[in-house]
Formats: C-alpha cells, structure tokens, sequence
C-alpha cells in the first residue's frame, strides 16, 4: 500500500515537471519571438534605474561634525544694541525692585559696550495703555510677579524671587517664532533633530540678548538679598553640545522619489507580463493547453517564472548600485559621499526588493485573469497608475 502511495506521488512529481518543462520552452520561444520586447524590457527598466542614481549624484549630503562650544560668560555674546529700543522698563516700582533692575543694568552697561543705560517703572503691568512709539522704545521689560509697592529692604523680599523678562524681537535679535514651531512632517521625513541642534538661527535672540539680561538680574536679586557682592566673571556656562549630523537632500526633500523610481523600474516587467497573459487568454491558448492536458495553475507558474528571472537580476543589480558611493557633486567643504541607500544593509535591502517582487509577480498573474484584450488592460493599468 505505501508503494503504491509512493509511485502515486512520483508520478504526480514527474508529471507536473513535464508540464512545467513543455510551458517553459513554450515561454522562451515566445520570449524569443519578441527579441525588441525583451530587450526593451530591460532597457527600460534600468534606464529608470540610472535616472535614479543621476538624482541621487546631483542632490548633495553634506556632513556637520559634533560641535561642542567653549565654556563662554553669559554676557560674552551679547550683541551692542542697533534698534531703537533703549529702555529698560520694570513693574512694580518699589525700592527693592528699582534697586535691583538699575544695578543689572548698571553692570550691563558696564560690561556690555553701548548698552541703554535709561531704566522707568511702569504703572500698568499689561503694557495695554501705551502707544506704540512708546511700546518701540521697549529693550526689556521686567515683571516681578511676588514683590509688591511695600517693599522697602531686602528684608521684605520673598525667599524665591519670581518675574518675567521680555524683550523686542526686531532685528538681530528676531525669534524667529515660525520656525521654532515645527511640524511633524518636518521633523519625522525632512530633517533629524541633531540638524536642528546644528541650527542656531531661532536662539539668536537667546543668546545675544535674553541670557545676558537675565544673568545680571538673577546677579542683582542675589547681591540684594544676601548683601554680598558678586563676582561677574566667575559664572560661566556650558553648552550641551551638538551631536554629527549627515543633511541629505535627497532623503530629506525628494525622499518620495526612491520608492516611485523602484515602482516604475519593476511595472515595466510587470506591464509586458500582463499582456503576455491576457493575450494567451484572446487566443484562447489556455483551451488548448487543457486539450493536451496542461494544467492553468502550471502555465500561471511558469509566468511567474518569467518574471522573477528578470526580477532576480534586476534587484542584484539595483542592490549593488545603491550602494555604490558616489562623490559629492558639490565644492563645498562639508560635503560628503553618498548613495542611495547610505545606511540600510545591502541584505536587507536586497531582501525587501526581492519579497516586492514575489509580489510584483503574483500580481501581475491575478492581474491578467481579468481582462481578454490586452490593448483593454494597459488602458485601465495606465488609468489606474495616474
């Protein structure tokens, strides 16, 4: 009974190897026919392939080191002021709080050339009753928010100092408030964050202005209440540093490109399947092979056959070259070499393609079942893809 069994099974083996066999000398002499379909095919496919790289060698990637900044004063970068704000307001007037604001800006002033040395209390903390010329002359406002009138001596200063500082944000010193709001697409496709770190054009105003005037009232409210006298030189800060950074354009702004070229370098082989199909189908050649007892399944195999031959050759070869580096295209000093794929290992790479064009393959048989003309069929592909 089990050899019966087994000689069952090795001929259903070897017939089905028959059929695969008399299908696939029938796919290479009709491959053979089309000699400028096939090669067409080919040509087509890498003609894509090489748009791709030419892309990849114009579009630039340049490289910034970690940057790591000196230990610096917070004062050391503070730009002399260039607009026509020159006057240093505080709310509420009271001895504690003129005294403060007016030694942080004495210090200032001596420390910084061209500070505004002009300080004025305000009697409306919202700044709603001033005109705009007098709004314009605003180079900091301070706003205590726990000292009161009362407040006479350092004795009747709260243990933990509370206030805010504002300052103009024209000329140098301009936030910049739309570009430190980012939105998502730019921080998950454009650009990393360590290309953001390497950017200081929205902390301008930190560091050239804000930070200075905040260290010398911090300094005032602090030699104030303790009656010591402070040394300005010895505080100093660190900066926590910028990690390398690669800036791909490629990858960055036309990043939606390497998946459209790799679609359009396997459809063509795609296509030229689905109407090699469908037209077997308007011949009715699929009655023909049943008439000599070929199986459907087997001819569809074969099909994907055909295409995963040339699928295999062309992910090797569209593997190989993304990962060719090619030199920067631009004179810049930081630019680098770069590749299509710079990081992604060449296995991994290869195998996505590689599944993609299982895919591509299978489909395309599933495809043709749908259609008798194949001219019906490219139509509706071709409307499909648009």
């Amino acid at each position: 009974m089990d050899s019966l069994e087994s000689r069952k099974r090795q001929g259903g083996c070897m017939k089905f190897l028959g059929e695969y066999w008399a299908l696939l000398i029938k796919m290479l002499l009709l491959t053979k026919r089309k000699r400028g379909q096939t090669i067409a095919e080919f040509l087509l496919a890498y003609i894509f392939l090489i748009l791709l790289l030419a892309m990849r060698y114009l579009l630039d990637r340049s490289y910034y080191q970690a940057r790591q900044m000196t230990a610096f004063r917070p004062y050391d970068s503070m730009l002399s002021n260039s607009t026509t704000a020159n006057i240093t307001y505080y709310y509420p007037y009271s001895v504690c709080t003129d005294t403060i604001v007016r030694t942080a800006v004495s210090n200032l002033a001596l420390n910084v050339p061209g500070f505004p040395t002009s300080v004025q209390s305000i009697s409306d903390p919202t700044l709603s009753s001033f005109s705009n010329s007098t709004l314009e002359t605003i180079f900091a406002y301070v706003y205590f928010t726990n000292i009161d009138a009362s407040c006479n001596t350092y004795t009747s200063i709260p243990d933990q100092v509370q206030y805010t500082l504002r300052m103009q944000e024209n000329g140098l010193t301009y936030y910049r408030a739309q570009q430190v709001k980012l939105s998502e697409s730019d921080y998950f496709w454009k650009r990393s964050p360590e290309d953001y770190c390497q950017d200081n054009k929205t902390a301008i105003n930190y560091t050239t202005q804000f930070l200075g005037v905040q260290y010398f009232i911090d300094l005032s409210i602090i030699e104030y209440t303790t009656s010591i006298s402070q040394s300005i030189s010895s505080i100093y800060m660190y900066h926590f540093g910028c990690p390398e950074v690669y800036l791909d354009q490629l990858h960055s702004g036309f990043n939606f490109f390497v998946p459209l070229f790799y679609s359009i370098i396997y459809v063509v082989t795609f296509i030229l399947n689905v109407g090699y199909i469908v037209e077997e189908r308007a011949n009715k050649t699929k009655e023909y092979l049943r008439i000599f007892g070929l199986r459907t399944w087997v001819n569809n195999l074969v099909w994907v056959t055909r295409s995963m031959f040339i699928f295999f050759i062309l992910t090797c070869i569209s593997t190989g070259l993304s990962k060719v580096p090619l030199k920067g295209s631009s004179s810049a000093w930081n630019s680098a070499s770069k590749a299509v794929f710079n990081y992604t290992h060449w296995t991994v790479l290869w195998t996505v393609l590689f599944v993609y064009s299982i895919q591509v393959s299978t489909f395309a048989v599933l495809f043709g079942q749908f259609f008798k003309r194949s001219n019906i069929s490219f139509r509706i592909f071709v409307v499909n893809l648009n």
